[in-house]
């Protein structure tokens, strides 16, 4: 039952409370944020809190190609809390740091957390390394170790709990090129021009925190970096959109 309203002035003055209803999953920033005086969507302190939880599987496996020294380099890091083996597999001819010409298996405890290797061409100076970890996660690092070759450093870091990775590409030549990130869920393409040593950021879209991108570039057509997996974050998910898809 409405309770009539106490009328004194009849004015603004007569207000003495306000009360926002906020719709579910809506923040004040969505409805206030760009008010003016509000520290809202502009606030230059604001503190990112991310929603992660402990999981099973956080794995990063990242390629650097040393031209000098016509080697390359991958750097693994499981940042879960149960062991991770990734198992490493060549389609040109390469040995790694003991000699071997591959397979390689490596198994990767969250005590120890990070370790890598190093891999040579066994002829030529091209490369082509396939990383397969758990749940879906690959890497794929091509390319050539000569002056003329392509070289770009890739690092893929999850933002906003999954929904969102940012690709941050790096030119470590001394000409300028165009990347071309892919996002395989998405068909969506985009084309950045890199300086040589600049430096940007893709944001990509993730698919229920799968993500399926292919890096290429314009001056090289040997040079790829294919990334894809499932962020872990803790939390329920769903199996990948990709399995029992039309091709």
């Amino acid at each position: 039952m409405a309770i009539a309203p106490k009328i004194v002035t009849g004015t603004i003055k007569d207000v003495k409370h306000i009360v926002v209803l906020m719709q579910e999953n809506r923040s004040f920033d969505h409805y206030l944020g760009s008010l003016r005086g509000v520290r809202g969507f502009g606030d230059p302190g604001a503190v990112m809190r991310y929603r992660y939880q402990l999981a099973a599987h956080r794995l990063q496996a990242d390629a650097t190609a040393h031209i000098a020294a016509e080697t390359v380099s991958i750097a693994f890091e499981n940042a879960g809390t149960v062991g991770a083996f990734f198992h490493v597999r060549t389609a040109q001819g390469a040995q790694n740091s003991g000699q071997g010409t591959g397979p390689w298996g490596y198994t990767l405890d969250p005590a120890t957390r990070e370790l890598s290797d190093r891999w040579s061409p066994t002829t030529g100076t091209a490369y082509d390394l396939s990383v397969y970890g758990p749940n879906g996660f690959f890497r794929r690092f091509a390319g050539g170790l000569s002056a003329a070759c392509a070289n770009l450093s890739l690092q893929v870091v999850p933002e906003l709990d999954g929904v969102l990775l940012a690709v941050i590409i790096r030119n470590a030549t001394s000409s300028p090129t165009t990347a071309l990130v892919a996002n395989q869920y998405t068909e969506q393409q985009e084309r950045v021009f890199l300086a040589p040593g600049a430096e940007l950021t893709v944001p990509v879209v993730t698919r229920f925190n799968w993500y399926d991108i292919i890096v290429t570039t314009g001056s090289d057509s040997s040079f790829v970096r294919h990334y894809a997996g499932h962020i872990e974050n803790g939390f329920d998910s769903v199996t990948d959109p990709h399995i029992g898809a039309a091709t």
